[in-house]
Protein backbone atom coordinates (compact mmCIF):
# COMPACT_ATOMS: atom_id res chain seq x y z
CA UNK A 1 0.00 0.00 0.00
CA UNK A 2 1.44 3.58 -0.94
CA UNK A 3 2.54 5.61 1.86
CA UNK A 4 0.58 8.60 0.88
CA UNK A 5 -2.77 6.73 -0.20
CA UNK A 6 -4.69 7.57 3.06
CA UNK A 7 -3.78 11.30 3.00
CA UNK A 8 -5.00 11.36 -1.08
CA UNK A 9 -8.24 9.60 0.02
CA UNK A 10 -9.13 11.96 2.41
CA UNK A 11 -8.09 14.85 0.26
CA UNK A 12 -10.69 13.15 -2.42
CA UNK A 13 -13.19 13.13 0.17
CA UNK A 14 -12.32 16.51 1.21
CA UNK A 15 -12.87 17.89 -2.42
CA UNK A 16 -16.26 15.36 -2.94
CA UNK A 17 -14.82 13.32 -5.72
CA UNK A 18 -15.69 9.71 -3.81
CA UNK A 19 -17.72 8.94 -0.88
CA UNK A 20 -16.08 7.72 2.43
CA UNK A 21 -17.39 3.93 1.68
CA UNK A 22 -15.26 4.13 -1.71
CA UNK A 23 -12.50 5.07 0.57
CA UNK A 24 -12.71 1.95 2.57
CA UNK A 25 -13.26 -0.20 -0.08
CA UNK A 26 -9.82 1.32 -1.89
CA UNK A 27 -7.63 0.90 1.27
CA UNK A 28 -9.41 -2.89 2.14
CA UNK A 29 -8.15 -3.56 -1.46
CA UNK A 30 -4.98 -1.86 -1.10
CA UNK A 31 -3.93 -3.71 2.41
CA UNK A 32 -5.24 -7.32 0.59
CA UNK A 33 -3.20 -7.01 -2.62
CA UNK A 34 -0.49 -6.00 -0.45
CA UNK A 35 -0.76 -9.84 1.48
CA UNK A 36 0.63 -12.15 -1.89
CA UNK A 37 4.38 -11.77 -1.74
CA UNK A 38 6.28 -13.11 -4.64
CA UNK A 39 4.37 -15.70 -7.42
CA UNK A 40 5.21 -18.94 -8.46
CA UNK A 41 6.48 -17.30 -11.92
CA UNK A 42 9.13 -15.09 -9.71
CA UNK A 43 10.18 -17.75 -8.13
CA UNK A 44 10.73 -20.17 -11.28
CA UNK A 45 12.75 -16.69 -12.55
CA UNK A 46 14.68 -16.38 -9.68
CA UNK A 47 15.62 -19.77 -9.37
CA UNK A 48 16.70 -19.96 -12.96
CA UNK A 49 18.43 -16.85 -12.94
CA UNK A 50 20.32 -18.22 -10.18
CA UNK A 51 21.27 -21.28 -11.77
CA UNK A 52 22.48 -19.71 -14.57
CA UNK A 53 24.69 -17.60 -12.70
CA UNK A 54 26.31 -20.52 -10.78
CA UNK A 55 26.94 -22.19 -14.24
CA UNK A 56 28.65 -19.42 -14.67
CA UNK A 57 30.70 -19.33 -11.93
CA UNK A 58 31.78 -22.89 -12.74
CA UNK A 59 32.43 -22.58 -15.94
CA UNK A 60 34.72 -19.53 -15.21
CA UNK A 61 36.53 -21.49 -12.97
CA UNK A 62 37.16 -24.65 -14.86
CA UNK A 63 37.67 -23.07 -18.27
CA UNK A 64 41.47 -23.04 -17.66
CA UNK A 65 41.61 -26.33 -15.71
CA UNK A 66 43.73 -28.18 -18.22
CA UNK A 67 46.23 -25.63 -17.35
CA UNK A 68 45.98 -25.76 -14.01
CA UNK A 69 46.75 -30.23 -13.78
CA UNK A 70 49.23 -31.34 -11.76
CA UNK A 71 50.04 -34.01 -13.99
CA UNK A 72 50.60 -31.16 -17.13
CA UNK A 73 53.19 -29.46 -14.39
CA UNK A 74 54.84 -32.40 -14.07
CA UNK A 75 54.99 -33.96 -17.62
CA UNK A 76 56.30 -30.46 -19.14
CA UNK A 77 58.90 -30.39 -16.37
CA UNK A 78 60.00 -33.60 -17.33
CA UNK A 79 60.44 -32.62 -21.02
CA UNK A 80 63.91 -31.96 -21.90
CA UNK A 81 63.06 -27.93 -22.90
CA UNK A 82 62.90 -27.24 -27.28
CA UNK A 83 64.96 -24.42 -26.96
CA UNK A 84 69.20 -23.98 -28.05
CA UNK A 85 69.84 -25.16 -24.00
CA UNK A 86 68.82 -28.98 -25.35
CA UNK A 87 72.65 -29.12 -26.50
CA UNK A 88 73.78 -28.42 -22.63
CA UNK A 89 70.98 -31.46 -21.93
CA UNK A 90 72.25 -33.96 -24.20
CA UNK A 91 76.01 -33.22 -23.08
CA UNK A 92 75.46 -34.40 -19.55
CA UNK A 93 75.63 -37.49 -18.13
Amino acid sequence: MPVNLPEQLDRWVAAHLIDRTTTDRILQFARDSGKEGLRWPALLAIGFGALRLCAGILLFVTAPWDRLSPGRIWRDKARPPSTPNRRIYRQCP
